[in-house]
């Protein structure tokens, strides 16, 4: 039985159980994990059933609300890199998206540039957005991992 009074972790350990828990669903589909072998922002890294390699940056939120993570460091020509985006709500466990990065090379009312002073890509993951992002909940957007 696992825990889910996510209020109770430190940021640091909500963090790694969310990268525990994104590798567990990638394991769980019998897809290869790697470490990566440089120190950088990628989590980790999976192997598809075609052979080809794909990096992972795990992300962990308490409650729907805006996310973000800083322009540097995304690089939205890299097809292959993913934001596994796990968000917490008391009591259940999480919900994990997996987002490609290309999709903020076209931002909309979901995916979003702010230019702040450190630029920003965001997800509007609020309550009333939460429905139009189906097609990226990892039992949807796994399949392309599958194929």
């Amino acid at each position: 039985m696992h825990n889910t009074e996510w209020d109770k972790l430190s940021k640091q350990q909500l963090e790694k159980y969310a990268e525990y828990y994104a590798k567990t669903a990638f394991a769980s589909y019998g897809l290869e994990l790697y470490k990566p072998e440089v120190t950088s922002q990628i989590d980790f890294v999976v192997k598809d059933k075609k052979g080809q390699y794909h990096e992972i940056i795990v992300r962990s939120h308490k409650g729907k609300s805006y996310v973000y993570i800083t322009k540097e460091k995304l690089n939205l020509e890299q097809s292959n890199l993913y934001v596994a985006m796990l968000i917490f709500e008391p009591g259940i466990l999480p919900d994990m998206f997996l987002i490609p990065v290309t999709v903020w090379k076209h931002p909309n009312h979901f995916f979003v540039l702010r230019t702040y002073t450190r630029p920003e890509y965001g997800i509007n993951l609020s309550k009333k957005n939460y429905p139009a992002f189906g097609s990226y909940r990892i039992e949807n957007a796994i399949t392309q991992f599958l194929n």
